[in-house]
């Protein structure tokens, strides 16, 4: 059973704390989740907690280079500013 436009799923819906499905899998990443998220289900990547902070804000930081995990990222190169779905 698949899901037509009206009746998929609303991912950028907020939990009590203000996140998005998005911000969740970045917390645990879970990539292939962020994935599905962003190029399915096309999730909000600029989407802000209550805190203001987007989903790429709970990805681990990368320890060599102390900056966030970029590498799965990078993926899907739609745009040059550093949105979520740039780095995936």
């Amino acid at each position: 059973m698949g899901c037509s436009a009206d009746t998929a799923p609303d991912v950028d819906v907020k939990s009590h704390g203000g996140y998005t499905a998005l911000h969740v899998a970045a917390m645990n990443s879970r990539h292939e989740v962020i994935e599905l998220l962003v190029v399915v289900y096309k999730a909000d990547p600029d989407a802000t907690d209550f805190a203001g902070r987007k989903p790429i804000y709970y990805l681990p930081h990368d320890s060599a280079a102390g900056r966030r995990s970029s590498a799965f990222f990078r993926r899907f190169d739609i745009s040059t500013e550093l949105r979520i779905y740039d780095c995936l």
